[in-house]
């Protein structure tokens, strides 16, 4: 078992990073591995982490190990192991304060495997059978990793100390002696078996003893008896020399079992390179085939990007004269605006020149008749002076009367050419729009 990432999240001194994620520790890729710090720092925590993520296991109680404050936790071990990387997730939570005591926490524990790119669950339906399940892929349980592989902090003499039989089952787990011990059982069973079928010939025999004498038939029975129990001996020396050849040959077969599972691991691992491999040369056919038919289809691409080219200018082009119209009606609504202005103005001036006529007209009426009341008062001229004063004042009404009108004129000449202009743009508008939708049009047939 080679670990290669921890994750950890409010295990006894290690919280979160700063965004609430679990706390990670990279040791994929490195060989040998040296914890330092200072007592307290959390060196052996790192490895009750591992130890408690794997078998649940740790040098205090599961509750203990949460961090102060929180009320729950979560270890994270990811490992390879022949060849194949697996993930242990054991979360706990803290049991809760009832008023009636304490409720038990909860425990959650699950065994992954790498399937490609993805992690599949690979755990049972209890946390108990599980635990199994990691036990027996490790090969190796709490009592044996503490004894062998980790020296507990203050406990180096714990497998020392230990009993007799509990080292033997320690080693026994090591080396995987279970295997070769369930031989020998089988082989001293049938031992056992042998001497009791030879006990139960010799009680024959002694049984026939007695009759032996009183019916001479029975003497070859004897001899046959004693004949078979020579066999039997001669059998049972035979079974004694097969026994030693079978531990012997025991022996052989335990290196050739450790030989064997050495060899099914490498052809699983063999097997799966080679379906991957497969799936890679199907996938790079597909590929191959993919760019032949798009190879095959070179000219038609060409072409449609020939046309695709093509369009793309025209289309830049009408966006031009798109952004040209636009422009171009924005400036025709504001020219109509103006114009509307114009006209309003115009048309309240023509109104108030008309008006401005009608009383010059009549004045014009009247000056007549002034001329000929002229006549007949210019002898009183010397004695009226103001009514002459006041024929001079008219005189200057009359000459601005007449510069009026001469404006007026002026601005109906310049309303009829605004009016001319505004109906020379108002066709060029028409003309440009019914050009502009000629082309989207074209271009709405172009396009797909």
């Amino acid at each position: 078992m080679i670990p290669i990432q921890l994750s950890l999240r409010n295990f006894m001194c290690y919280r979160t990073d700063d965004d609430g994620k679990p706390l990670r520790l990279e040791l994929d890729g490195l060989h040998v591995l040296c914890l330092s710090g200072e007592n307290g720092a959390g060196k052996s925590t790192l490895l009750d982490a591992i130890t408690w993520a794997l078998w649940g296991e740790a040098r205090s109680a599961d509750d203990d190990l949460i961090t102060q404050g929180e009320t729950e936790m979560m270890v994270e071990l990811i490992f390879a192991l022949d060849g194949r990387t697996y993930r242990v997730i054991r979360q706990r939570q803290r049991g809760r304060n009832t008023g009636k005591g304490t409720s038990a926490g909860k425990t959650w524990l699950d065994l992954q495997i790498l399937d490609g790119t993805q992690w599949r669950p690979i755990g049972e339906n209890t946390i108990r059978e599980t635990q199994a399940k990691i036990d027996t892929l490790l090969r190796m349980s709490y009592r044996t990793f503490i004894n062998a592989s980790f020296l507990l902090q203050g406990q180096a003499d714990k497998f020392t100390s230990a009993s007799a039989a509990e080292r033997k089952q320690v080693l026994a787990e090591i080396l995987g002696l279970d295997e070769y011990a369930e031989l020998e059982q089988r082989a001293r069973e049938r031992v056992r078996t042998l001497e009791a079928e030879t006990i139960r010939v010799r009680g024959q025999l002694e049984s026939l003893q007695p009759t032996a004498a009183k019916v001479p038939f029975w003497q070859e029975a004897v001899i046959n008896a004693e004949q078979q129990r020579l066999r039997l001996q001669a059998a049972y020396a035979e079974l004694e020399a097969e026994y030693t050849v079978a531990v012997n040959r025991l022996r052989e077969l335990e290196a050739l079992a450790q030989r064997h599972r050495e060899l099914l691991d490498r052809i699983t691992s063999l097997h799966t390179d080679i379906q991957r491999y497969n799936r890679e040369l199907h996938e790079l056919d597909q590929r191959i085939a993919h760019d032949e038919s798009i190879i095959a289809r070179r000219s038609v691409i060409q072409a449609g990007l020939a046309e695709l080219t093509t369009a793309r200018a025209e289309l830049e082009r009408l966006r031009q004269v798109r952004d040209q119209y636009n422009t171009l009606m924005m400036h025709r609504t504001e020219l109509k605006q103006e114009l509307k202005t114009a006209f309003y103005e115009l048309r309240e001036r023509l109104s108030r020149a008309e008006q401005e006529r009608e009383r010059l007209y009549t004045a014009v009426t009247r000056f007549a008749e002034l001329q000929q009341r002229v006549a007949t008062l210019q002898h009183r001229l010397h004695e009226l002076a103001p009514v002459h004063a006041r024929m001079a004042h008219l005189q200057d009404q009359r000459i601005a009367i007449e510069q009026q009108l001469s404006h007026l004129k002026e601005l109906t000449y310049r309303q009829t050419m605004l009016k001319d202009q505004l109906d020379q743009r108002r066709v060029a508008l028409k003309n440009e729009q019914d050009r502009l939708q000629q082309d989207r049009q074209r271009l709405d047939r172009q396009l797909p």
